[in-house]
């Protein structure tokens, strides 16, 4: 309830048209749908290993505190990455940083594999891939918000589903890789995931020049 009152108070006015969904009805999956894949592919790699992280780490000797320590450090990462990404995002635009961020966390999560079976620096490989990953984020919201400029709330609310469908795979995914080949298993078929997924944003994502000067028309 509290919250409810300082969301009132920090929002400006609200001054949009309420008949812009009903004149673009018929656009939305259709034409959306391909610049959304990368976003799936990128929460199925990252949420692949992120659901059984911990499990993971336990199957290979650590710590309850260690764990804890590890997914704490996780978690600034994914900040760190988050902030960094909008700034790649002002500086070199929208496709290199989502580029660089699935190429990242393909590379990143092969080399938690490295440390894993090296016994060191773990914890490090960890936060790194998570910063790494959250170069996306910026660069996925931004790019979409630029290349639908007239359905921003909608396109972005696609991507937020797009969002929870990729999760929700990557917790299939994660799952089936464990059961069956265990969490090596998992972070090797999740690198594979990512790379597919910078492959989809270098063929769906215009390039810099293309959303500077035309939007992209979904009338």
């Amino acid at each position: 309830m509290l919250l409810v009152w300082v969301n009132q108070r920090v929002w400006p006015e609200d001054y949009g048209s309420g008949n812009v969904a009903a004149q673009h009805h018929g656009w939305a999956l259709a034409v959306v749908s391909g610049r959304l894949a990368p976003m799936v592919a990128w929460s199925t790699a990252l949420y692949g290993v992120y659901t059984y992280l911990g499990a993971g780490l336990a199957a290979y000797g650590f710590s309850t505190e260690k764990i804890a320590v590890t997914i704490l450090l996780y978690g600034c990462g994914a900040i760190g990455g988050v902030l960094i990404g909008g700034r790649m995002v002002d500086r070199i635009g929208t496709k290199p940083t989502s580029g660089a961020a699935l190429a990242g966390l393909s590379v990143c999560l092969l080399l938690i594999q490295l440390a894993i079976d090296a016994g060191m620096l773990v914890t490090l490989a960890l936060g790194v891939a998570s910063a790494a990953a959250q170069l996306f984020f910026p660069a996925q919201q931004t790019g979409l918000a630029d290349d639908f400029p007239g359905q921003r709330a909608t396109v972005l609310a696609w991507n937020n589903s797009a969002l929870f469908l990729g999760i929700a795979l990557g917790s299939v995914v994660g799952g089936q890789a464990i059961a069956h080949g265990g969490f090596t298993a998992n972070l090797k078929i999740s690198a594979a995931i990512a790379i597919a997924g910078w492959m989809i944003n270098q063929a769906v994502v215009p390039n810099a020049a293309h959303s500077q000067t035309e939007a992209i028309d979904l009338s």
